[in-house]
């Protein structure tokens, strides 16, 4: 392509936060009418490019030109005015507001001679800005009973009434059904005949080798490839991505038992899980691999009891938790360590005593009275054995690391019986190298000291390092159960990134 016709370039972007490099002289191309993809692992600096050209940071060096002219946003408004708009995997509408004030949001609203909003005249202009993603009949109806794949379609009808020159699409398929995103390829094409341009971020590659004329792939901050989509394999992007086949090593030695410690048969939920069964034995460490969006939270939320089964059963060994709730999950001895940890694993403002024993303060008390005593040297124990920093039972958890942090969440399953299942939900994630590393060595001593594990993770190579076995979720289904021998990173994501249905699974 000549450098006149692109849209959009990136050139020599660097992003630097405080000791991380997030970008480094990365360049980036969209032509006019170009559906362009880019992909890389989890941390490869996707996310971070998005946000400098949407105006969420200004790059630490580098140059943005838009139609050949030079530009800087400071702002996401900013970009938004220049024509680029973000379709976030997050919604951001006001449920309670139809689709047509959704829609205009944000600008000037149609007004009659009194001054008030000329409702008949802005459902009218609503109805015609809103046909080309097929919304024009739900102009009226409120915004929060759309379903996620209407209401992902109301955003994109946003941007494009906005003029949008460039639409980024932030894996826009993570929670619509087969025939949602065709739907959504229909209304993307469209805008490309109109001579929109698309950025599409996606881990999906049947995806990608369906809609894109050329990807680029990041890997570790820096531009790694960029290619014609009918002039690379799948297989190559893969390689691209990781650099290098991850070594197949494990650096824990198995602690495998023959008891089974969980059953799951059968988990369905209206949160996307389908069909879900698998054991977990003494010992064992099974993790869960897949996509944003590939269900592995939804099913770990509903091991805990945290949302509802609509059908299946979950054992703990011999015993049904029926019907599933957080309670009789505790009771029955299972720990979850939550993704989010400061606002689903922690109370922030409470101390690291009142955050350790908050889950078993029953253990402490007597007569309906708390033993403070008796919970200071509980929570103490485990400070040392946990090795938490500063090993103040009496320091407010919100000013500790997040690998303290996390530390404090599994402190608090501790406090009590020790559990027969433990389930990381990504464990690591934020946390720095040193932490990481003694989260590693915790997960170890939990399972050599017969705790049944389910890692969910997003780095691959900590599932490789520490799992006996690796099941890879796709759309709410376990699509393949890998053996610690069969598990390679490679494997991994090939099977993560294929549809459910195709007979390579088999």
């Amino acid at each position: 392509m000549e450098g006149n016709s692109y849209v959009l370039e990136m050139k020599n972007i660097s992003m630097q936060f405080p000791g991380v490099k997030a970008l480094d002289n990365v360049d980036f191309s969209v032509a006019r009418g170009e559906i362009h993809a880019l992909v890389g692992e989890n941390g490869a600096g996707k996310s971070t490019l998005i946000k400098i050209l949407g105006g969420v940071y200004l790059p630490t060096s580098g140059e943005i030109l838009v139609e050949g002219k030079k530009v800087t946003y400071s702002s996401p408004q900013e970009a938004a005015a220049a024509g680029i708009s973000i379709v976030h995997q997050e919604l951001n509408l006001v449920p309670y507001m139809c689709v047509a004030e959704n829609l205009f949001m944000g600008r000037s609203l149609p007004k009659n001679k009194w001054g008030m909003v000329n409702w008949s005249e802005l459902y009218r202009k609503a109805a015609e800005l809103l046909t080309v993603v097929g919304l024009q009949d739900l102009v009226r109806y409120p915004a929060g009973r759309l379903s996620v794949a209407q209401q992902q379609l109301l955003q994109i009808g946003r941007a494009v009434s906005f003029g949008a020159k460039i639409v980024v699409f932030d894996e826009p398929t993570a929670c619509l059904s087969r025939s949602e995103v065709e739907n959504l390829f229909r209304v993307i094409r469209s805008l490309k005949e109109r001579g929109t341009s698309i950025i599409y971020v996606s881990h999906r590659l049947e995806e990608i080798f369906e809609l894109a004329d050329r990807v680029t792939v990041l890997r570790d901050g820096k531009r790694v490839g960029v290619h014609e989509i009918n002039q690379v394999s799948p297989q190559q992007i893969i390689s691209l991505m990781l650099g290098k086949e991850l070594s197949k090593e494990r650096r824990r030695q198995s602690y495998v038992q023959d008891e089974v410690v969980l059953r799951a048969e059968g988990l369905c939920s209206d949160t996307g899980v389908r069909d879900v069964s698998f054991e977990l034995r003494k010992g064992e460490v099974v993790g869960l691999a897949g996509v944003v969006g590939s269900g592995r939270t939804e099913v770990a939320r509903l091991l805990f009891g945290v949302d509802k089964l609509t059908s299946g059963r979950i054992f703990v060994g011999e015993e049904q938790i029926f019907p599933p709730n957080i309670r009789k999950a505790i009771r029955a001895g299972l720990a979850f360590v939550p993704e989010d940890r400061r606002n689903q694993g922690l109370v922030l403002n409470m101390t690291v005593k009142e955050n350790a024993s908050l889950a078993f303060l029953k253990n402490f008390a007597r007569y309906g009275f708390i033993s403070h005593a008796k919970e200071k040297e509980r929570v103490q124990g485990l400070i040392r054995t946990l090795s938490i920093r500063p090993p103040e039972a009496s320091r407010i958890v919100k000013y500790l690391s997040g690998g303290n942090q996390q530390k404090v969440v599994l402190a608090k399953w501790l406090a009590g019986a020790k559990p027969k299942v433990v389930i990381f939900d990504e464990p690591t994630q934020g946390i720095d190298v040193g932490a990481k590393a003694e989260v590693h060595q915790l997960i170890d001593n939990l399972a050599r000291e017969g705790a049944g594990i389910l890692l969910i993770s997003s780095d691959i190579q900590e599932l490789l390092s520490l799992c006996d076995r690796i099941l890879v979720m796709v759309r709410g289904k376990i699509v393949k159960c890998l053996s610690r021998e069969e598990a390679t990173a490679s494997t991994i994501l090939a099977y993560a990134m294929r549809k459910e249905n195709s007979a390579e699974y088999a």
